[in-house]
């Protein structure tokens, strides 16, 4: 057992410096790797529709629609009533719409977004597909991939007017892997609120589920998790749908990678300083509340000597961490900012002994 002289001496050993770890390398945080807002991507290589939205604008009648809509910018047949709830100020008695679409509204979306409404027409019947490719070359390994849906209407779960609204991924030449899965859930109904100043609600049967979570108008980022890293990330969105009242709409595809430790970031900042200090030392008091305060375990940014949890076995080598200094370099004399670390940790070491 490890007596309070030999904690003692630890810590003094640790605050004035007398043996320093390694530096260690302080990896990103995890980061936006490629994304399509419609308005603006980030790593997109090549976008491919069928049918393509040419076509679709040139040649299929008002109600229908897949791809690509500009609300400042609207195609001649119009935005599609089922995609857009025009019911604040447009057209008041409007009860169906996934999209605030009325110019004056507090929650007006004006920027562009993916729309689909049925599929099925004198030019069209069957699956349409759209395929993003994102450059991921140097990403590192893909933790998931978020993207902002919405969906009203009375949705059909089977038969040849089944509505299905699903997403894939591959990396590189790999296996398509399911992302988002759409069903319908026939057991329940769902209430939509629209944008009027009312805040007028509507109730339908049969909504859309993905991925099990329910789908209402509006647009809610929904995140799926991928894994695999490579040179190029494939999207596949695959729909077939056949009703003029059911809508589904989209935007904001964001792609991240692995989240990577910056170990002794105690503040969550994205680098280690003397600003982590004192969070370092409520790690060690108290990780219970480091955690209510942060999100995340003390253990995880904490662990500096990397055995698996914060303690005091990790002060040396978090002062190392600070300083950039190795075990092996000479001892420097004590400057203010020793002092500040000594006196920080010191104090953690009388907090917790008063503790016992």
């Amino acid at each position: 057992m490890t007596s309070h002289a030999q904690q003692d001496g630890r810590v003094l050993g640790a605050t004035c410096v007398l043996l320093l770890a390694a530096l260690m390398a302080a990896p990103a945080d995890a980061a936006v790797v490629a994304s399509d807002g419609f308005d603006s991507s980030l790593n997109l290589t090549n976008f491919s529709q069928t049918p393509t939205l040419q076509t679709v604008q040139d040649t299929w009648a008002p109600g229908d629609w897949f791809g690509e809509l500009d609300p400042l910018n609207p195609p001649t047949n119009g935005i599609p009533f089922a995609v857009t709830d025009d019911s604040f100020s447009v057209f008041p008695e409007d009860d169906q719409g996934v999209i605030d679409n009325s110019p004056d509204s507090p929650g007006f979306k004006s920027d562009k977004y993916f729309g689909v409404v049925d599929l099925e027409n004198d030019l069209f019947t069957g699956t349409a597909t759209a395929t993003w490719v994102f450059d991921i070359s140097g990403a590192g390994e893909l933790s998931s991939v978020s993207i902002d849906m919405g969906a009203m209407g009375n949705f059909e779960a089977s038969g040849n007017g089944a509505d299905r609204y699903d997403w894939q991924y591959k990396i590189d030449d790999g296996p398509e892997l399911d992302l988002f899965i759409s069903a319908v859930d026939e057991d329940i109904e769902a209430t939509y609120t629209l944008s009027d100043e009312n805040g007028t609600q509507v109730t339908l049967p049969d909504p859309l589920t993905m991925n099990g979570e329910l789908l209402l108008n509006g647009l809610t980022t929904l995140t799926a998790a991928v894994s695999g890293s490579g040179n190029a990330l494939t999207l596949l969105f695959e729909s077939t749908t056949n009703g003029g009242s059911e809508a589904y709409a989209f935007d904001n595809i964001v792609v991240e990678n692995v989240a990577e430790v910056v170990l002794g970031d105690m503040d969550c900042d994205g680098d280690t300083d003397f600003d982590d200090i004192d969070d370092f030392v409520l790690g060690l008091n108290d990780p219970a509340a480091y955690e209510s305060l942060f999100g995340v375990p003390a253990s995880l940014k904490g662990d500096a000597d990397q055995d698996g949890d914060q303690d005091f076995d990790d002060i040396d080598d978090f002062v190392g961490i600070l300083t950039g200094a190795s075990r092996a370099t000479q001892v420097p004399e004590p400057s203010a900012w020793m002092l500040i670390v000594a006196g920080a940790l010191g104090a953690a070491w009388m907090g917790r002994r008063r503790l016992r």
